[in-house]
């Protein structure tokens, strides 16, 4: 396995770490990180095994997941503030 790869599925599990603890803060400061060792791995494609390239893909998958997740989280919090918003609205007139 070659460098490039091994810097793109080191940063690929930092970021799934990141995303399961829920530290969305670090996560998206790390995701540049991981987005340049993608690209890099994209740009030279090395020799690798398919169980090196599944794993990276794996990774990928369960960020996603867990991203549509905090998504979800952060709609339902938005609409219990507005919700909050427009009775108090309605509560001063």
């Amino acid at each position: 396995m070659n460098s490039v790869l091994l810097n793109a599925l080191h940063e690929s599990k930092m970021l799934l770490n990141l995303a399961e603890k829920g530290d969305w803060d670090a996560f998206f400061v790390r995701h540049v990180t991981w987005f340049e060792r993608v690209n890099q791995l994209l740009e030279q494609p090395p020799e690798a095994s398919e169980a090196s390239i599944q794993q990276l893909l794996d990774d990928v998958d369960a960020i996603k997941r867990l991203m549509l997740g905090r998504m979800e989280e952060i709609e339902s919090s938005v609409s219990v503030s507005r919700k909050q918003k427009n009775a108090v609205k309605e509560y001063l007139r």
